[in-house]
């Protein structure tokens, strides 16, 4: 039920870089003018990001993020990187006697950095964002 520190942070880190590599050609797509999420939705967009942990976010995600006014989440993939945190922070409680400092979750600190220092990033997540209330239906808009 338990690995040593090292290896755990490793395996988070891999994950957190394919989070990276999934998000960052549709960041530079934008940044180049294409138009993006005709091929697919934002909605099955924001479902793919949690892959590389093993999770995938339900595509009604944007109604929460939209109706919640919870300071701390600012964007749809503020609430999918928070949500990550959760994960690793539950599995290093089950997992390990002595939580306190478990540092595997440091490796997952760039990720949840990545929306406030990123500018081409930051102009993503609106248009994501934007994106994705405009796909929902008339009558979850208000």
């Amino acid at each position: 039920m338990s690995a040593p520190n090292k290896l755990v942070t490793e395996r988070i880190s891999k994950c957190v870089n394919s989070v990276f590599e999934f998000i960052n050609p549709y960041v530079i797509d934008l940044a180049n003018g294409k138009e993006l999420f005709e091929k697919e939705s934002a909605a099955t967009f924001v479902a793919k990001i949690g892959e590389p942990f093993g999770i995938k976010f339900d595509e009604n995600i944007v109604k929460y993020v939209d109706k919640a006014g919870n300071k701390d989440i600012k964007s749809t993939l503020d609430l999918c990187f928070f949500s990550l945190l959760e994960v690793v922070q539950k599995a290093g409680q089950f997992s390990h006697k002595n939580f306190g400092g478990w540092t595997p979750v440091l490796a997952l600190d760039p990720l949840l950095k990545s929306t406030n220092d990123n500018k081409e990033l930051n102009q993503f997540v609106i248009y994501l964002d934007r994106s994705l209330i405009f796909s929902l239906p008339d009558e979850e808009q208000d």
